[in-house]
C-alpha cells in the first residue's frame, strides 16, 4: 500500500483499497530514501540503509521491509539497482562501493 501511495498517489491508493487509508511508516521511510538519494545522485544500497535508518526510531527490519517496497518502482523515478562493477562501467563511481556491492544510479 505504502509503494502505491508513494509512486501513484492518494486517488490510486482509494481505487485499489477503497475501505482503507495508509498509516504505514513505510511512505515515510521511502520519502527518505527518495530524498538522500536525490542529494547523492549515486549511493550504495547499504549507504542508502545506513542513513535512513538513522533518521528513525524503527527497527532496521522494518526499514528494510520499506526498501523492498520502494526497490519495486525504482524504474518509475530513472533509478536502477545495480553493482559498483556495472556502474564503473558506465563511468559512474559511488564512494566507497567496490565490485558486486550493490548500488543505485540513474537509469
Amino acid at each position: 500500500m505504502s509503494a502505491i501511495q508513494f509512486f501513484y498517489g492518494d486517488d490510486t491508493l482509494q481505487l485499489i483499497y477503497p475501505d482503507r487509508r495508509n498509516t504505514s511508516i513505510q511512505l515515510v521511510i521511502m520519502q527518505k530514501f527518495e530524498e538522500i538519494i536525490n542529494n547523492a545522485g549515486s549511493i550504495s544500497r547499504k549507504e542508502l540503509l545506513e542513513k535512513a535508518s538513522e533518521s528513525f526510531d524503527e527497527s532496521f527490519s522494518v526499514i528494510k521491509n520499506a526498501w523492498n517496497s520502494y526497490r519495486l518502482f525504482m524504474s518509475l523515478h530513472q533509478l536502477q539497482l545495480v553493482t559498483a562493477s556495472e556502474a564503473a562501467k558506465q563511468g559512474i563511481k559511488v564512494k566507497n562501493a567496490k565490485g558486486r556491492e550493490k548500488v543505485i544510479i540513474p537509469a
